[in-house]
């Protein structure tokens, strides 16, 4: 999966969110 660099900072910002 390819992935934009903006993309994976906002999905490793939802994951931190849901691991909180």
């Amino acid at each position: 999966m390819a992935t934009p660099k903006p993309a994976i900072r906002t999905t490793l910002a939802q994951k931190t969110t849901t691991n909180q």
